[in-house]
């Protein structure tokens, strides 16, 4: 097997080294965008047993009541409908641990460390599928080959509005490049902007609290994160502005009755941990599992943002 947690890989650390990667593992981007309430859980709403749940779309209370004039009845209006699809797939990391790197002590990281470190990939993973969703988006600003900038930034927020998306609250999640494009334009403007408190505050630091979040400008929540990083063919990033009912994600639960027996399986909602060791090699094998999809619910609710490498 490759790939193992071996003796040969970390008998040469340090304790400076050992605790430098401790630090950069802090400095990661260890973000739970489930729990921002950016997009909607649709998994009350899905059968047991299925992972594909159907998202009906119909248009009530979109429509604007009609004077008919005494003596004449109301015309119908149509209800026209759609529906938004979203298929779940088992997601996995397994790392393997050898008997070597165990005996090493307490440089190598230990099971629950290793375990916690994996609970964040699939944080890891559930930011991958809602980013890969941004290319598919329909409406579109920015330029290819240029940076972002602040008009950029307004086209997005009027095009949100024109479709009504953000009614009910807004965000926006961008490639740091394009941030630091985003806080450039800012400083160049001038002006009333200029002078605007939000426009200030976006020019400094700001302690994210790992959730990512690099500022509000324009009354638009923006965070950052190096998976909005599905480049096209012209290698360029792609970030969102979108309304709450733009995207939502479903996570079936993973049958724990099927799992209550296997010694070192652990099965929570929609995650599956596996552990067991390896006779032959004395080696520990952790597997993490879970059951994940995520879609586009409402098309119009978001605008994607191509700029610049």
């Amino acid at each position: 097997m490759a790939n193992e947690i071996t003796y040969a890989d970390h008998s040469g650390l340090v304790l400076a080294e050992t605790l430098a990667g401790a630090l950069e593992l802090t400095l990661g981007e260890r973000v739970s965008w489930r729990n921002m309430g950016l997009f909607k859980n649709y998994t009350p709403m899905a059968m047991p047993g299925s992972l594909t749940i159907k998202i009906g779309l119909a248009n009530l209370g979109l429509a604007t009541m009609a004077a008919p004039g005494e003596n004449t009845g109301a015309s119908n209006t149509a209800l026209t409908s759609s529906s938004a699809t979203i298929t779940a797939a088992k997601q996995s990391l397994l790392h393997t641990k050898t008997l070597e790197a165990g005996t090493a002590g307490g440089l190598i990281p230990s099971v629950p460390t290793t375990v916690a470190a994996m609970l964040q990939a699939y944080e890891n993973r559930f930011i991958a599928l809602i980013a890969a969703l941004f290319p598919s988006l329909s409406t579109s600003v920015g330029s290819t080959g240029v940076d972002l900038s602040v008009d950029n930034f307004i086209d997005a927020i009027s095009a949100a509005e024109a479709a009504n998306a953000l009614n009910n609250g807004a965000a926006c999640i961008l490639h740091p490049v394009q941030t630091s494009d985003l806080r450039n334009s800012i400083r160049a403007e001038g002006g009333v902007l200029q002078l605007s408190t939000e426009a200030q505050a976006m020019m400094g630091y700001k302690p994210t609290g790992g959730m990512g979040y690099f500022g509000t400008f324009l009354g638009i929540p923006i965070f950052k994160n190096a998976q909005c990083n599905l480049a096209d063919t012209n290698a360029n990033r792609v970030g969102a502005l979108f309304g709450s009912s733009a995207f939502g994600y479903f996570e079936p639960n993973v049958p724990t009755e099927d799992y209550a027996n296997i010694p070192g399986a652990q099965a929570v909602r929609n995650l599956l941990l596996m552990q067991d060791g390896t006779t032959a090699s004395g080696n520990i094998a952790l597997g993490l599992h879970a059951m994940l999809g995520a879609g586009i619910i409402q098309n119009a609710g978001a605008v994607k943002i191509v700029t610049d490498a």
